[in-house]
């Protein structure tokens, strides 16, 4: 995403929002190739709140800003600040590093320092704590109580993380892996099969989560 945003209707291709600016094009002189490469725009819905979204263009994801935008306008509704955002380099993950829950009150955001935070967006802050996520791991998305789960990258295994109580998160083996195809509805993952993924017993692995592979 170099900085504009179209609306278009999936069922006929109709153009309903035609092409505005997000944010201005990103001036690319003297950021080297890696930046070219690894700024990738990141554009995700917001759950329950028709028409929204969140975007961050190249420039965004090196500056940590996030937009929030009603395309139906449209209209900047506002701004998250965050840190510099962390974009899976493996050409195989599906997913990137925003998530929201499932009401779109809470926004997940991979950081480059190697920490996954959640933020309220509501109150344009962060919730105390975090999760880590190191090099090429991806974020799937958010469960019950701003739980973070994560796709451990090259050990096949997801990591169920609660920010404010490493002692209660778990790691769950999963087959065959290094296409991530998931995401978080509710209590439950899409995708084949859609384990439930509300808490289990104290001491258990507290979610369940599959991944597939495309």
């Amino acid at each position: 995403m170099e900085g504009r945003l179209a609306r278009v209707d999936a069922a006929d291709g109709t153009v309903r929002t035609r092409p505005f600016l997000v944010h201005p094009v990103p001036d690319w002189s003297g950021g080297g190739l890696d930046q070219r490469i690894l700024a990738r725009g990141q554009l995700v819905a917001h759950p329950d709140h028709p028409g929204q979204v969140a975007a961050m263009t190249r420039t965004g994801i090196l500056s940590g800003e996030i937009l929030l935008w009603d395309v139906t306008a449209p209209r900047r509704i506002g701004t998250l600040p965050s840190r510099a955002a962390s974009v899976p380099f493996s050409t195989s993950y599906v997913t990137g590093p925003l998530a929201f829950d499932a009401d779109g009150s809470h926004l997940a955001v991979q950081n480059t320092d190697g920490q996954v935070r959640v933020r309220d967006v509501g109150r344009h802050r962060p919730l105390p704590g975090g999760a880590p996520a190191t090099g090429n791991d991806a974020l799937i998305g958010l469960g019950p109580e701003h739980s973070v789960v994560l796709s451990v990258f090259g050990a096949d295994m997801v990591r169920i993380h609660d920010p404010t109580d490493a002692a209660a998160s778990g790691m769950l083996p999963v087959a065959d892996g290094d296409w991530v195809a998931s995401s978080l509805r509710s209590h439950r993952r899409h995708g084949h099969p859609a384990p439930d993924l509300r808490p289990a017993p104290r001491g258990a692995v507290p979610y369940a989560v599959g991944r597939r592979r495309a």
